[in-house]
């Protein structure tokens, strides 16, 4: 469980930062929605390749 609510906590850290707007009440009470200015952010190959990781790595944890 702890590690699926890193994988997660990761996940919405990258969304906040690119400014889309998070819909989960616990994403918003973590990183807000103060910068909020997107629902299609556009991530570097980096942050791609990092949500990539994060989705395959929730997939094998059979996260939501």
């Amino acid at each position: 469980a702890q590690a699926r609510k890193k994988l997660q906590a990761n996940d919405n850290l990258i969304y906040a930062s690119e400014g889309i707007c998070l819909k989960d009440a616990d994403a918003k009470a973590i990183s807000g929605n103060e910068n909020c200015t997107t629902t299609k952010p556009k991530f570097s190959a980096k942050e791609q390749q990092r949500l990539d990781g994060i989705k395959a790595r929730q997939k094998e944890l059979n996260c939501k």
